[in-house]
């Protein structure tokens, strides 16, 4: 029975190289990203969604005029995932239209939000910019599609008002960028919640000085609590809004003018050559200083005739100052380990077990398998077919060599292709 158990061995490796050689096609079939939506079968319940949500819109541009038909995800502004057919991006601004104080004009997109949209359960992108919602409050199911990474409401014309319910948003764990910009917000309500804003562009759009020192003051407290740093963008501020900040960085044309603590500003500019007087506040000072129009004003140094100091010179200069030349140094000095917590380093090879790592490998080996079933299935069944017959050849060879004229190589070989 030898040549049984190298005939066996033998397809064992003719096994193992089939295999191989299906590892290495699958490995070639990589999955596709979802946002490549061309050609994939638009999910019922999300294409009915959106029909719902077409209807409370009016589209005089014709802008949704290709939002017919059952492919929904080759319709302008849907993005679909290419796997499942879901729908993951709903993008509805239309660059053509106008903006106009506040609002956008008539033309446009205009109605209100369909709250049907919060069964889109796997829409991770959200742009209804532009779109004029007639002065509507932000309603409150927003908060509830949580996959959300991208929401845009800028130019919205949402009401004079901030609901409170929008303090849902903060449960978007998600959420990677949220833009409200250039709405006629004239009231704000704080937002708490469990994601840590770590930068804040130009918060004071639309609001008063009053609500604007509001939301600063609990900032500056939420900094001190917690332990954070945020850099918050304010566009010229008001001296109470101003006064808060422990450091500040001064932006003009582009070019950082001045970084540093508060109290040093004034020091900075006097050693450039200007000076702020009393009757004017730092807050206005520094957003003047730079200003060809007005900078003459300032100059201090009576023994020298005046000279416009750019701002080119205002950014090279920081740097020769003692706060410049101390960032410097501070950056060049090797942060000392000895002061971190000492969970904070990972005293291991990998900062994560074997097991996680097998896990994280298996999954990635499995998706590429489930993107090519077919092929793979294929493979299982040949190599299968493959190792039965040469099994099967193996044995009635045995089998004819003990007994040449039995004919039970012919009987075994005709029951295996003809069981019936």
């Amino acid at each position: 029975m030898k040549m049984i158990g190298s005939c066996i061995i033998s397809t064992h490796l003719l096994f193992l190289l089939l295999l191989l050689l299906g590892c290495i096609h699958l490995e070639t079939i990589k999955p596709t990203s979802g946002n490549e939506d061309l050609n994939v079968d638009c999910a019922e319940k999300d294409r009915k969604v959106l029909l719902k949500f077409k209807e409370d819109l009016n589209d005089p541009l014709g802008w949704l005029s290709s939002w017919v038909g059952e492919y929904c995800c080759s319709w302008r502004g849907i993005g679909c995932n290419q796997k499942t057919g879901r729908v993951i991006k709903l993008d509805l601004r239309n660059p053509l239209c106008i903006y106009q104080q506040f609002c956008v004009n008539r033309s446009c997109l205009s109605g209100k939000i369909n709250p049907s949209l919060l069964h889109l359960k796997h829409l991770n992108y959200l742009d209804l910019s532009l779109i004029n919602f007639g002065e509507t409050s932000i309603l409150e199911f927003i908060g509830s599609l949580e996959n959300l990474k991208y929401l845009n409401f800028s130019y919205a014309c949402f009401a004079r008002k901030i609901p409170p319910h929008l303090g849902n948003i903060s449960r978007l764990i998600y959420l990677q960028e949220l833009d409200l910009s250039d709405n006629p917000f004239k009231q704000g309500e704080m937002l708490v919640g469990p994601s840590k804003a770590l930068f804040m562009d130009e918060i004071s759009t639309g609001l008063d000085s009053s609500t604007t020192f509001q939301i600063v003051k609990f900032i500056m407290q939420l900094v001190h609590i917690m332990d954070v740093t945020m850099i918050v963008s304010l566009l010229q501020p008001a001296p109470e809004t101003f006064d808060p900040f422990n450091d500040i960085i001064l932006l003009s044309e582009g070019q950082i003018v001045y970084q540093g603590p508060c109290e040093n500003i004034l020091e900075y500019f006097e050693y450039m050559g200007t000076k702020c007087p009393k009757r004017k506040g730092v807050a206005d000072f520094v957003q003047e200083v730079t200003s060809k129009k007005d900078q003459e004003q300032y100059w201090f140094r009576k023994n020298q005739p005046y000279r416009y100091i750019s701002v080119l010179e205002f950014e090279q200069s920081v740097k020769s100052f003692h706060i410049g030349q101390q960032l410097t140094e501070d950056l060049r000095t090797p942060y000392d380990k000895t002061r971190a917590h000492p969970s904070a380093l990972v005293k291991e090879k990998y900062g994560i077990s074997n097991w996680e790592l097998f896990k994280a490998c298996f999954s990635r080996v499995w998706l590429l398998m489930k993107c090519s079933s077919f092929i793979y299935i294929f493979k299982t069944a040949q190599i299968t077919i493959m190792h039965v017959n040469d099994y099967y050849d193996c044995v009635l060879e045995d089998i004819n060599e003990a007994w040449p004229d039995s004919g039970w190589r012919e009987i075994l070989w005709s029951a295996f292709f003809h069981p019936n």
